[in-house]
């Protein structure tokens, strides 16, 4: 069913206020997106790849207090133990500290 008395210059007129806000929200949106992707791209050339910028793995203490020397390097070859420090005799450690 349709409305019985339409004026379309009158409908045109009552939704101008409306649709000019939908616009121009639009518009806000696409700038905000402009802008952003602007600011990324313009960001990504300076940063580094995250590649180039990785260290080999770091040797962690052990609860016993003691340096444990990682079993594989990142690369997958196996890495060589570190020494013990020459100031300390086999078989002790150091006492574990509490933070």
């Amino acid at each position: 069913m349709s409305a019985p008395n339409t004026n379309i210059e009158k409908q045109k007129k009552r939704h101008k206020g409306p649709l000019g806000g939908i616009w121009f929200g639009l518009a806000f949106v696409a700038v905000l997106l402009v802008v952003w992707l602007g600011y990324v791209f313009v960001s990504a050339d300076d940063d580094e790849p995250a590649a180039a910028t990785t260290e080999p793995a770091a040797v962690t203490e052990t609860e016993a207090g003691t340096d444990a020397a990682p079993t594989q390097t990142e690369t997958g070859n196996e890495a060589a133990p570190l020494e013990a420090d020459p100031g300390t005799p086999e078989g002790e450690t150091a006492p574990a500290v509490n933070d």
